[in-house]
């Protein structure tokens, strides 16, 4: 390759390197730490978004530094049991909250509390995005047949239910069980089908005797599996047994979110749960620690990845060099689209769950001591803000009126 053609590739790739740089999300490395949380789900549309949109062989070195430095603020480095994991990719803050109230016989108390990772409250958002999508609201001609006064904006109300289910209940036949709490053959198959193009590359290098590329262009996935190796033990549900308060019934409004109204009922034991630890990654043992560390360390290896592709072209001949640049925007692309359209949350539990329900099904949450909590949820769309206001407070009122 000629001096010119070197520098003009030189060039494209650091042009490259910055875009991409730029479009990249952190929500990347939440994917990349918590693997049996973000693929667990193999429908076909799933795995087409994953296989096509989900490569990590891009620049994503900007976006690795800044979760690093949240690892760094929230005082991850300092050693063993020490920092706060939540508002980290090991464990994300929706940063609401809820407003929550227990019993009749203090109807106007209410308790504000931080809603933390927030697990239904992610479903719930999921869930809001879907009905909106698939068609399911109402027309402004058909609430105008119903004599609304004015009309701003259509606002959804979702009331979740949640039930503590028996170990001696059988699913029905719109039942349909979820569990996160372990790797399982979902989650290996989305690792595998999200570095397809990688593979594909991978293949053609090799094809063309360039082995030292084949064997560079594959390291995301390589990556992506020692994920797995790596991942974190996770806090899973608690027993009905371990609550001293499962028999009182709670509903909570979900607050500071930008879309809807959120509301979630059930036994304290059953909700509360999800607003503090569940999913929370374990921290009791010194292996422990060692997983935390090796994640922190396959995360740091994704800053150095595009940069090292750059500075390795200088020694790449035409052919490779080509392929090397084509794959980079390719990847780049993907990362635009998948921002674009919205599907990070593609293949996570919360998106498959909000999906079942959006389909009218009960969603059984399981963990693998047997223990599981189910979900209903009942969307009701208002013609503006202050009717979803007013729909929330009912609900509270036939709360508090239930539990006299």
């Amino acid at each position: 390759m000629t001096s010119q053609a070197l520098v003009l590739t030189q060039a494209l790739g650091a042009v490259l390197g910055y875009i991409g740089s730029e479009v990249a999300e952190v929500t990347t490395f939440e994917r990349l730490l918590w693997p049996e949380r973000f693929y667990n789900d193999a429908s076909l549309p799933t795995i087409l978004k994953q296989s096509l949109f989900m490569t990590m062989g891009g620049p994503l070195h900007s976006a690795a530094l800044k979760t690093l430095d949240v690892f760094r603020t929230h005082g991850l480095y300092r050693g063993p049991g020490r920092g706060n994991l939540l508002g980290t990719a090991f464990y994300s803050d929706l940063k609401a909250q809820h407003t929550s109230r227990i019993t009749a016989s203090s109807p106007g108390h209410g308790t504000d509390d931080q809603v933390r990772n927030g697990f239904w409250v992610e479903v719930l958002r999921q869930l809001d995005k879907q009905v909106f999508t698939k068609g399911r609201v109402p027309s402004r001609s058909d609430i105008e047949k119903e004599r609304v006064e004015s009309f701003r904006a259509i606002q959804a109300v979702h009331h979740l239910q949640l039930r503590l289910v028996s170990r001696q209940e059988k699913p029905k036949s719109r039942t349909v069980i979820l569990r996160e709490d372990k790797i399982s053959w979902k989650t290996l198959l989305g690792v595998v089908i999200s570095e397809t193009v990688t593979v594909i590359v991978t293949i053609i290098a090799a094809i063309l005797t360039t082995w030292w590329v084949a064997l560079f262009m594959v390291i995301p996935l390589v990556l992506k599996l020692s994920s797995l190796l790596f991942h974190t033990r996770r806090e899973g549900l608690r027993t009905a047994s371990e609550s001293t308060k499962k028999d009182q019934s709670i509903i909570c409004e979900i607050r500071k979110i930008t879309q809807g109204f959120f509301l979630i009922e059930g036994p304290v034991s059953a909700v509360e749960q999800f607003f503090r630890h569940y999913g929370h990654p374990l921290r009791s043992s010194k292996g422990d620690r060692r997983r935390e560390v090796l994640c922190i360390s396959v995360t740091y290896a994704f800053v150095l990845y595009y940069p090292a592709g750059l500075v390795l072209s200088i020694w790449m001949d035409d052919t490779m060099q080509y392929l090397w640049l084509a794959y980079q925007l390719y990847a780049v692309l993907a990362m635009h689209i998948l921002r674009l359209l919205d599907w990070q949350g593609s293949g996570r539990t919360e998106y498959c769950a909000a999906k079942h329900l959006s389909r009218d099904r009960e969603v059984w949450l399981r963990s693998s001591s047997g223990d599981m909590i189910a979900a209903t949820v009942r969307t009701d769309f208002v013609p503006k803000y202050s009717e979803g206001e007013r729909l929330v407070q009912e609900r509270f009122a036939e709360h508090a009126n239930r539990g006299s």
